[in-house]
């Protein structure tokens, strides 16, 4: 009679393993949610505080290698192929920065070990939004290119000048989807990640930026609009694009 319950007790064991599907591994989650990377969560943070006095929470205090040495440990268990950066001590907290699918993200640690505290870099979200702009509906000919490159050379010859940030949409959704591309807009267009100095010198503090002739232009993002504004021929194309009316921006 035993060993019949033990008999179904170890095929009730076999048959859930066989229909338990395998853990997905720290990188996989991070590949299917880029936002696993950016926030880091390696686990239920109980306590997301500061710590007010001296000791952490549990008046215990460890060195830097110790907690820096915790965290990586803890990381790497949960399959995050992590390397330590840099420990350093910062008040109530423990500063620990570790390198993880090349990115390098900041924690702070407890003085006593047991707790951190993760930040979310603001520049992540903004990025992840920036990179939710619609794609362009169609693609311009070759003809419609070689058209747009003369209506880009008549905007600069004219004064208008665009400064933009390749990495942000909005920038993306004017010179590629309005334009044509960031070659095709020619000298029209000055990319500020490489131009750091001459935006610097016009104020520049978001993407794109419009300027005719030195002044600020914050009218709609169209061809005609363009065209309208600084005297230049407005191209006739093969397709319609869907251009920004809107003055906004990435910062």
């Amino acid at each position: 009679m035993e060993e019949n319950k033990e008999q179904e007790s170890e095929e009730k064991i076999t048959e859930t393993k066989e229909t338990t599907s395998p853990k997905e591994s720290f990188t996989d989650k991070v590949r299917a949610n880029p936002w696993m990377l950016s926030t880091f969560v390696l686990g239920i943070l109980t306590f997301i505080f500061l710590v007010t006095y001296s000791g952490g929470m549990t008046g215990n205090v460890i060195s830097e290698d110790d907690a820096g040495e915790a965290l990586l440990n803890f990381a790497n268990v949960q399959g995050a192929g992590a390397e330590l950066v840099s420990v350093k001590n910062a008040g109530d907290f423990y500063e620990v920065i570790l390198l993880m699918e090349g990115r390098e993200v900041p924690l702070m640690v407890t003085k006593d070990g047991e707790n951190m505290v993760q930040f979310i870099p603001l520049g992540d979200i903004q990025e992840t939004q920036q990179q939710e702009t619609p794609e362009p509906v169609g693609e311009y000919s070759e003809d419609d290119l070689e058209k747009l490159k003369e209506f880009s050379s008549c905007l600069a010859k004219k004064g208008l000048k665009i400064y933009g940030a390749n990495w942000c949409g909005w920038t993306k959704k004017l010179v590629v989807e309005t334009l044509g591309g960031f070659e095709v807009a020619g000298e029209s267009y000055i990319e500020c990640t490489e131009e750091k100095e001459l935006c610097a010198s016009e104020e520049v503090t978001g993407y794109p930026t419009i300027k005719f002739n030195g002044e600020s232009y914050s009218g709609e993002r169209t061809l005609d609009a363009l065209g309208k504004e600084t005297g230049c021929s407005v191209p006739e194309l093969s397709i319609q694009q869907i251009s920004s009316t809107e003055d906004a921006s990435c910062s």
